[in-house]
């Protein structure tokens, strides 16, 4: 399967899907797996996919690390991993695209003002993310 609706994944996340045969996939249970809960990807699934809600899939494995995701979900038949988009791409998996992206918000903090070497850094995170999003 190379996509899948949002609405799609939602309800796998939310354990309505549990089977690829409902996907129009073959007949193999899903079993999500997801880096813990309090991480940026977690969280930002959480918040931007399910309304705040928790994860409650048919089948889930959390992992210690967000780099294990991606060597579980090879291993695993019917696995769909939460990663990361940088973390695939030397990954022997593929990725499944969704019909809209799902971001995760970085901030800068600094106390005051930022001086002129640390605004050059977030002007420069700005150009390269808005080269990203086009």
């Amino acid at each position: 399967m190379k996509r899948i609706t949002t609405a799609d994944l939602v309800r796998v996340l939310k354990g309505e899907i549990t089977n690829w045969l409902d996907l129009g996939g073959a007949d193999i249970p899903i079993a999500v797996v997801t880096p813990p809960p309090g991480g940026g990807v977690a969280t930002t699934v959480r918040s931007k996919l399910l309304g705040g809600q928790t994860m409650s899939p048919g089948r889930k494995i959390v992992l210690e690390a967000p780099r294990n995701v991606l060597m579980v979900t090879s291993q695993l038949e019917g696995a769909i991993g939460i990663a990361q988009l940088g973390m695939i791409k030397d990954a022997p998996i593929k990725e499944i695209k969704t019909d809209r992206k799902v971001g995760q918000e970085l901030n800068y903090v600094t106390l005051g003002p930022p001086d002129a070497e640390i605004a050059s850094v977030i002007e420069a995170t700005r150009q390269i993310a808005s080269n990203k999003l086009k």
